[in-house]
């Protein structure tokens, strides 16, 4: 099996490298401008798009494989077809930035800014109804699920949140607030981590 990374660039290039040589395999246009990526488990890459309008893109990285295959135009409907799509824009509910997938395959995307919304999509949901909200008042940043339905975002100078992945109750958790929490992580043991910005805490 050859690994393979994808990078993105501002200017909504994407190329996709051969892992051991660091080779561009190829070269395409992003659905919408990069921020940040996330592998589902079937092979869609997903991306948080810091664009006007905000959007999450979706590459299929199955069909995605050389340069004549990703050459089509992102989709941007939720008509007939729109699943079939090699990449997708997808409107948002609110500003995109930091962006996971659960277990579930769902996608979850933290807002900065306008609406401060934490936002989950589901792509196996019925059209119209694929995007669910929560508001916990402040802008957010990283993101990231675990393995047991947690979801865990970063709080600017309000904390780390944790998020219900299915019922999208949220609450901060308790001694974590501080100077902008920024990036999130969870390691192979299922401990958390949030990297701090503006502070040395």
């Amino acid at each position: 099996v050859v690994p393979f990374v994808w990078i993105g660039a501002w200017n909504r290039l994407l190329w996709k490298l051969d892992g051991t040589t660091g080779g561009i395999v190829l070269e395409t246009e992003s659905p919408t401008r990069n921020y940040g990526f996330a592998f589902d488990g079937t092979g869609n890459l997903w991306v948080s798009g810091r664009d006007s309008p905000q959007s999450l893109g979706r590459i299929d990285t199955n069909r995605c494989v050389d340069t004549a295959s990703c050459s089509a135009a992102a989709c941007t409907g939720e008509g007939p077809g729109f699943d079939d799509c090699v990449k997708q824009r997808i409107p948002a509910p609110g500003e995109t930035y930091g962006v996971t997938v659960d277990f579930m395959q769902r996608v979850w995307i933290a807002g900065y800014g306008g609406g401060d919304l934490i936002m989950r999509y589901d792509p196996s949901a019925g059209a119209g109804g694929r995007w669910r909200t929560v508001s916990p008042g402040f802008s957010m940043s990283g993101i990231a699920a675990d393995g047991v339905g947690w979801v865990w975002a970063a709080g600017h100078s309000s904390g780390v949140v944790r998020i219900d992945a299915n019922t999208l109750d949220y609450r901060i958790v308790a001694g974590t607030p501080g100077p902008y929490a920024k990036g999130m992580a969870i390691d192979q043991t299922g401990k958390i981590w949030a990297i701090n910005q503006n502070g040395a805490n």
